[in-house]
């Protein structure tokens, strides 16, 4: 049978979630089609190996509908039907990890109700646990600029005593959310033109830093922090500058989220690969350094496996710093990370 988008959604799933959507789909709270739940069955018991040779469009349309004629347009709204449960599910495990987005969306339910005590205390408990975590990043402003402007709009809520003080605190979120996000965004597309050997001028980013510097109740060190590398991919011989960002990176990694520490790193690495290439010796141990760096803070691997490209880079980095133990040691620690149909080929070329 041809591939389909059901499929490959039941494909990502591990043998433990098969089980959770066992139960999601069977809920009434969550389905009531009887053919849906009959044709997750029949799907289940050959994943994930999806679509199998048993699983015929004949043979499963028999199986669904026993004492109706072939009916392929039928089958199809099944498994449409079915494939929209798993999307759910996916979104409903994503946001079981996720636990201040779901009393966002409470505080966000709550103020469409008559409960505007429930409101305004929920509210102020998010604001809270906000302070509270050490990120002080695009997440943490924007999620206190849409709890500022919501209490703010909430009918109930007096515009001249609190009102205003929300909606100040609103504004003053929004432009430290809108900096920064304006100079992350110009810092990585300064390093891809970098990487491109394209010629390539930061828009924005006077403007950006003009701003930035009052819409920040204290020095921000993310901020600072791209701002010098955008300067540093301007002037590449500035080593001074180099070591600078290398410190305000360390200084910050325990505080700035995986994805966000994995942007920076591959600036950082790109950096010092281009000094390599341009005959700067130096930045060899700095370079394989900063791969240590992203496997001992463990945000190298991406959906727990780690990429063919990283991987040979780090034994060739391994290899010219003389690092032999602790290469053969990694190459053995992680090839369990690589893709399968790769791995005993790039496992053998490493040792070798």
């Amino acid at each position: 049978m041809k591939d389909s988008k059901l499929f490959v959604l039941l494909r990502t799933l591990s043998a433990d979630e098969m089980r959770w959507l066992n139960k999601f789909v069977k809920s009434p709270f969550h389905n009531s089609n009887q053919h849906v739940i009959h044709l997750y069955e029949l799907l289940r018991k050959h994943h994930p190996e999806l679509p199998h040779p048993k699983l015929s469009k004949e043979a499963l349309i028999k199986k669904l509908f026993p004492k109706a004629s072939f009916d392929i347009q039928r089958m199809r709204l099944v498994m449409h039907r079915l494939a929209k449960q798993v999307e759910a599910f996916l979104v409903a495990m994503r946001l079981r990890e996720q636990s201040f987005e779901q009393d966002k969306l409470l505080v966000a339910e709550l103020s469409r109700r008559n409960t505007f005590e429930l409101f305004q205390k929920k509210t102020k408990e998010l604001l809270q646990q906000l302070e509270e975590k050490p990120f002080r990043d695009r997440q943490y402003y924007k999620h206190r600029e849409e709890l500022y402007l919501q209490w703010y709009r909430h009918p109930v809520t007096n515009k001249q005593a609190v009102g205003m003080g929300t909606l100040y605190m609103a504004m003053d979120n929004l432009d430290a959310y809108f900096s920064l996000s304006k100079i992350q965004l110009s810092a990585a597309l300064q390093e891809r033109a970098k990487t491109l050997a394209e010629e390539y001028e930061v828009r924005y980013f006077e403007e950006v830093r003009a701003i930035g510097q009052t819409s920040f109740e204290s020095p921000n060190l993310l901020f600072l922090l791209y701002s010098s590398l955008i300067k540093l991919q301007m002037a590449p011989d500035d080593h001074a500058l180099y070591e600078k960002v290398a410190g305000l990176f360390l200084k910050v990694l325990p505080r700035i989220r995986k994805v966000e520490k994995q942007d920076i790193l591959r600036i950082l690495i790109n950096f010092t690969s281009r000094q390599l290439n341009r005959g700067n010796e130096d930045y060899l141990i700095k370079t394989f350094n900063w791969y240590r760096t992203g496997l001992d803070a463990n945000f190298l691997l991406f959906n727990n496996e780690l990429t063919e490209n990283t991987f040979s880079n780090i034994v060739k980095l391994g290899g010219h710093c003389e690092e032999f133990e602790w290469t053969e040691k990694f190459i053995h620690d992680y090839e369990g990370y690589l893709d399968e149909q790769i791995r005993k080929d790039a496992v053998t070329i490493s040792l070798g």
